[in-house]
């Protein structure tokens, strides 16, 4: 999409006073803004035609039209929140004899609409192209506090849980995870205008232990993720992470679709091949040709992929193009039938 553009007021380089801003999904803003936020009167038209005007005050509309106080998005989110996460968990599927492919997807910082997107996008391919029978996702984004469950730690714990019982030792449980990440090796979980706290590696581990008799494919998008891989690898645990433990990574904008490493893996490589090493040689390849042609410092994504999770991907994938097959005939023999 294109970059979002502001006409109007500056001061100190940001949009003060009254101006225009015309953002990257199509949406634009006019009125008075303060320090880069909606302040004051204004006028948002969303790309559907939505027009909301009123009184601003830090990006958040406070006041309708005809100046009567609106509801706090925050506040009626934290009165969701609960029934949003429960009803995600009561979703999930119990298992079926078959090996089966569950997923649990996570957009950690809210404050960039490029991790809701890259995580929806990551769990919508997961269904679409590797047949995902119970998914759950968790998102933070300062628009969707009302109707999305949030990532948070406690979430994650809950939804690692929920993996824990409703699938069998059969199944195989792909988790992606895409946000920022510190040098410290925590992945930041920020919702606007709360204080969460970030996740450590090591409290990611404790969270994913109820799943320690599954094997997994743990996917980490984020500065520094390389991190991430010593407290989670084990012989059960298959992992791929956007660069090395002292590395940063790249693609994260408002305007971005995608983080380089989820664009190269998911949106290119696995719509490619369904062998996840390979899937992992080609992203790794496309991303440090990118990387050079932006002249930035390598990034380095880093996997450890223990055998056993690959054979078995490898048969569910197999399982999955027998059933498809067996309903290919079964439409044909009806065909000829009728």
């Amino acid at each position: 999409p294109p970059p979002s553009h502001y006409i109007g007021q500056f001061s100190d380089w940001r949009f003060t006073g009254q101006g225009r801003l015309n953002l990257s999904d199509g949406s634009f803003y006019i009125g008075q803004f303060d320090g880069d936020s909606y302040q004051g009167r204004g006028t948002l038209v969303l790309t559907d035609g939505t027009v909301q005007s009123g009184t601003w005050a830090n990006g958040q509309r406070v006041r309708d039209a005809d100046g009567k106080l609106l509801p706090d998005s925050l506040e009626l989110g934290l009165l969701a929140q609960g029934r949003l996460l429960e009803d995600a968990l009561a979703n999930v599927p119990a298992s079926t004899p078959a090996i089966e492919l569950y997923t649990l997807t996570v957009g950690g910082d809210g404050k960039q609409s490029v991790f809701l997107r890259e995580s929806d996008y990551v769990s919508n391919m997961l269904t679409s192209r590797f047949g995902a029978f119970g998914q759950i996702r968790l998102v933070n984004h300062r628009d969707h506090l009302v109707d999305r469950p949030m990532a948070t730690r406690e979430n994650l714990r809950r939804a690692a849980l929920t993996l824990a019982e409703r699938s069998g030792p059969e199944d195989l449980i792909f988790i992606y995870l895409t946000s920022h990440g510190t040098s410290e090796h925590e992945l930041v979980l920020d919702q606007p205008r709360m204080e969460l706290s970030d996740l450590p590696a090591n409290e990611l581990g404790a969270v994913l232990a109820p799943l320690k008799n599954r094997d997994k494919i743990i996917v980490i998008s984020s500065c520094y993720s390389g991190g991430f891989i010593p407290a989670l690898k084990d012989e059960r645990t298959l992992i791929m992470t956007a660069s090395r433990a002292d590395r940063v990574s790249f693609g994260c904008s408002e305007e971005a679709n995608f983080t380089y490493f989820g664009d190269a893996l998911f949106a290119q490589a696995l719509n490619q091949t369904d062998d996840l090493e390979q899937a992992f040689k080609l992203a790794k390849a496309s991303v440090a040709e990118r990387e050079l042609a932006d002249s930035f410092e390598a990034s380095e994504p880093q996997i450890w992929a223990p055998k056993t999770v690959l054979s078995h991907w490898q048969l569910l994938r197999k399982q999955q193009a027998r059933k498809a097959l067996q309903s290919v005939s079964i439409d044909s023999k009806d065909a000829k039938s009728n």
